[in-house]
């Protein structure tokens, strides 16, 4: 992620996804926090969204620092 309107696309894509409840898109931590319905959306489909806007994905479970 680039700038802060890389981190707007990111969160857009993922909030289009059904099941998504919640994204917080941070550009200085590089990070997206994600709340979701894991009966509407899986962790594969949250990371293809991402690539699919041009990013690259790494999964992290709460608590666990990069």
């Amino acid at each position: 992620m680039d700038c802060t309107a890389c981190a707007t696309v990111i969160e857009k894509k993922l909030k289009d996804l059904a099941g998504v409840q919640s994204v917080i898109v941070s550009y200085e931590q590089k990070q997206a926090t994600i709340e979701f319905d894991a009966r509407k959306v899986t962790i594969a489909q949250l990371e293809q969204a991402i690539q699919d806007a041009g990013y690259h994905a790494h999964p992290i479970q709460r608590g666990e620092h990069t």
